[in-house]
């Protein structure tokens, strides 16, 4: 199988469980009259420092593979690039939740309370794609370039 197919189904499948997540555990606190009502300025903090670390530990090991951060050691990048692969699994199934909450009240929309779910739901999702694009990134950043042909 092609990698870029593989690598493409793999995130279908890790965004369909947090859809699925978002869907069934919201769709029984709906059941049960609990709306997700209080706010996620927490969220969005705490996926906007992530974002940010993931980063900063993306461009540590580019510039050690530039040669210009001798000090970073061969376990460190690992751990960054494991690190990185982290953050993209957690974002694409935080994103997949909130995508599986926002579709648990499409039909509620009329009401103001349900309106703003919505809105907190999206956002959210904005910040979980933020992290995402932020680790595919550092991933790339992570790459050792192949070797050099001598001619």
């Amino acid at each position: 199988m092609d990698s870029k197919l593989h690598a493409f189904l793999t995130f279908l499948k890790q965004f369909a469980v947090g859809v699925a997540l978002g869907f069934v555990i919201t769709l029984s606190f709906r059941n049960l009259n609990i709306f997700p009502i209080n706010s996620n300025l927490h969220v969005y903090a705490f996926l906007t420092l992530a974002s940010a670390f993931v980063l900063y530990r993306g461009y540590t090991v580019r510039q050690f593979l530039k040669g210009k951060n001798p000090k970073l050691t061969g376990i460190s990048a690992s751990r960054t690039f494991l690190i990185a692969s982290a953050a993209k699994i957690v974002s694409v199934v935080l994103a997949g939740y909130y995508i599986g909450e926002t579709l648990t009240f499409l039909d509620l929309l009329q009401y103001e309370f349900v309106a703003h779910i919505f809105t907190k739901d999206l956002v959210t999702l904005l910040f979980s794609l933020l992290l995402y694009v932020s680790s595919l990134i550092a991933l790339r950043w992570c790459q050792i370039p192949p070797p050099s042909e001598a001619t």
